[in-house]
């Protein structure tokens, strides 16, 4: 009689299940989601390290660094995670990143995609910060929210030389934007989703920005929300 022959199952691949994760300081770690795909036979070591790179975070001071780390994925399992710990400073109001990174995996493939960025919102604030738009991307024409909500903003109306503008704010010591938005004051606006958290009108709120005017003030000033 004929036999079939047995067939191993394949390792599959390794990667990050999001790109970004937002977390509060206070959380005291950040959690951070593996999935493994296109098969799942036998044990999977997953290498990973974190890095600073052009975020705004300092290792040993906001997280705890990990040049090489790894990750067990056992065999038939499908998910793993990366726990970096963090450490609540006592800076107020800011927001820091950090990027964590997959470099390798012995067992399976390694997969995209590899490299996660990880926002760190100041406890300070809480679960009661509803908004934080840096304004320091490099490019693009989206305001990325990096408070817990995620209500990213999109630019409308900049042409002229407006927009993303190397001008930042260099007098306070809390400030890590390397960019900043440069409006013309007359059309140009960062148009936000309606979200149930972002309806002021039910209570009291407290609303901070940095501005440099580059008028002598006696034309006013409009509405910096609406």
């Amino acid at each position: 009689p004929s036999t079939v022959p047995s067939v191993s199952p394949m390792p599959g691949k390794v990667s990050l299940r999001k790109t970004s994760v937002t977390v509060s300081e206070s959380a005291g770690k950040v959690v951070i989601d593996l999935i493994r795909t296109e098969g799942s036979g036998g044990p999977a070591i997953v290498h990973y390290q974190t890095a600073t790179g052009a975020g705004t975070a300092t290792a040993g001071e906001d997280y705890v660094e990990e040049l090489d780390g790894t990750v067990l994925i056992a065999d038939g399992e499908e998910t793993g995670q990366i726990v970096v710990p963090l450490i609540d400073d006592e800076d107020i109001n800011t927001v820091k990143k950090f990027s964590v990174s997959l470099f390798g995996v012995d067992g399976a493939e390694l997969g995209f995609p590899r490299t996660v960025e990880i926002i760190i919102v100041d406890s300070d604030s809480g679960p009661n910060l509803i908004g934080y738009w840096n304004f320091d991307e490099e490019s693009g024409t989206t305001a990325k929210d990096s408070s817990a909500y995620a209500n990213t903003g999109i630019h409308d109306n900049f042409d002229g030389g407006y927009g993303i503008s190397t001008d930042r704010v260099t007098t306070f010591e809390s400030s890590n934007n390397l960019r900043s938005l440069r409006f013309d004051g007359d059309d140009d606006v960062v148009w936000v989703n309606n979200a149930p958290g972002l309806n002021l009108s039910a209570g009291s709120y407290t609303q901070s920005v940095w501005i440099k005017p580059v008028s002598d003030g006696t034309d006013g000033y409009q509405g910096i929300i609406g």
